[in-house]
């Protein structure tokens, strides 16, 4: 297995494309998960959802154990561009925005990258379970990173799954209105969002309308 970035750099007086990279993992010829990631520019700081449910553990889900099913790890990925090595910080907030009290610096080599998941990063190993948050990154020494998270967790056949879920970006939509295009619910189908405030520390308010694809309301009930 080879674990690596990518470096796109245009040439003078051309334009940056925009880019995305397509995350598949196949088991025995069967395509188990796909996912897209996309290119950034460096930032100093980045913000991440983050999530922990259930037992996570893959001998467990080797051996077939039922508690692992449906168990969920955010993964983190970032990325150094520069030419020397760099300190990140990691703080986790919860939804509420109310600090978790847990906190962790990384340091990535030049033109490196580090990964981990959620619970693997040094001093989140008593990250709580079950957690809902956001994970902030910030960039201590250097111009920028980026990064990337997903939404791991096991399946109903034992199978490993990943999507992309950040960095969360903080100028989406207009400022009225943010859509999203597409939902599912039933046979098999669910769909779960969450809604987190484009700045940190900045609280936000407003009003969900659900519509079918005839444009009529649709009706749903809130899980409770």
């Amino acid at each position: 297995m080879v674990v690596g970035t990518i470096r796109v750099a245009p040439f003078v007086g051309s334009t940056t494309p925009q880019a995305h990279a397509v995350l598949s993992w196949d088991v025995a010829t069967i395509n188990v998960f796909q996912t897209s990631i996309e290119a950034q520019a460096p930032r100093t700081a980045m913000r991440f959802f983050a999530e922990t449910k259930g037992p996570f553990d893959f001998e467990a889900a080797l051996n077939l154990d039922p508690n692992v099913v449906g168990s969920v790890r955010t993964a983190v990925a970032l990325s150094n561009p520069s030419n020397r090595e760099v300190s990140v910080a990691l703080d986790l907030t919860k939804l509420d925005g109310t600090p978790l009290g847990l906190s962790a610096t990384v340091r990535i080599p030049a033109s490196g990258a580090y990964s981990a998941f959620l619970h693997e990063i040094p001093g989140f190993q008593n990250v709580p379970v079950p957690f809902q948050g956001v994970l902030r990154a910030n960039a201590l020494d250097a111009a920028g990173v980026t990064g990337v998270s997903l939404r791991t967790s096991f399946n109903e056949r034992f199978q490993f799954l990943g999507t992309t879920t950040g960095p969360i970006v903080e100028n989406a939509g207009t400022p009225t209105q943010l859509i999203f295009p597409h939902i599912a619910a039933g046979q098999g189908y669910s769909t779960e969002y969450f809604l987190i405030s484009r700045t940190n520390g900045q609280g936000a308010a407003g009003t969900l309308h659900f519509v079918t694809q005839q444009g009529a309301p649709m009706n749903v009930t809130r899980k409770q």
